[in-house]
């Protein structure tokens, strides 16, 4: 790789960090995608907001998911886990779940979890 090439990932980098910075503060967020998860379909460092009847997955190292209630076989959540999730110095509640797409995609979500109840309301009719 080239200088030129070079710059040019590390200003293309910049920039997707920023915008993911951007939308993980515009108070559509929450929760964590596959946090932990080291073979997971997003990778670490993923992160769920929700806007109106869609949410979307995103981060630095990964493209966009987004997606609605029609695209989601099964949301199941984890009882034995207590996650927690850190968001601008303090730690918060969240609730772990499994979360699985009609086109074969799972993922591993902690959703905050004062959000947990109306999320699986609007993402999944059991």
């Amino acid at each position: 790789m080239g200088f030129k090439e070079l710059l040019t990932k590390v200003k293309d980098g910049a920039a997707k960090t920023a915008k993911v910075t951007k939308r993980y503060n515009d108070g559509s967020f929450i929760g964590n995608i596959d946090h932990g998860v080291t073979d997971g379909v997003f990778g670490q460092g993923a992160y769920l907001n929700v806007y109106g009847s869609n949410a979307v997955i995103y981060g630095v190292n990964t493209e966009e998911y987004t997606f609605s209630a029609a695209d989601v076989a099964s949301i199941e959540e984890d009882k034995d886990y207590i996650a927690r999730i850190g968001k601008g110095g303090d730690y918060h509640p969240a609730t772990r779940c499994k979360i699985s797409f009609n086109d074969g995609k799972t993922v591993q979500a902690d959703i905050l979890s004062d959000k947990f109840s109306s999320f699986k309301t609007r993402f999944y009719n059991e």
